[in-house]
């Protein structure tokens, strides 16, 4: 179902907050962070200036921790954007 979610969202339709909603709490909202979710399973994306982008898959009892590791890999995929010195 998930999967059904996020190709929905691809396609410019409406999926129900219940399942699809913008991910709140992070310091650093940008790019915007998001969550596909269908029972107990968790998809964390991002929204950068290409288009959605998958991040981390997780667990409902583990969301806390993998909201955290999403932001750090989030952070991590930023970073490498940045021109090198």
């Amino acid at each position: 179902m998930i999967y059904a979610y996020m190709e929905r969202v691809a396609n410019g339709q409406h999926v129900p907050g219940k399942y699809f909603h913008d991910l709140k709490g992070g310091k650093n909202n940008t790019p915007k962070e998001y969550e596909f979710k269908h029972g107990d399973l968790r998809v964390y994306a991002i929204q950068d200036h290409r288009g959605k982008i998958i991040v981390l898959c997780g667990f409902k009892n583990k969301q806390r921790n993998e909201i955290v590791k999403f932001r750090a890999l989030k952070e991590q995929y930023l970073n490498s954007l940045k021109p090198k010195k």
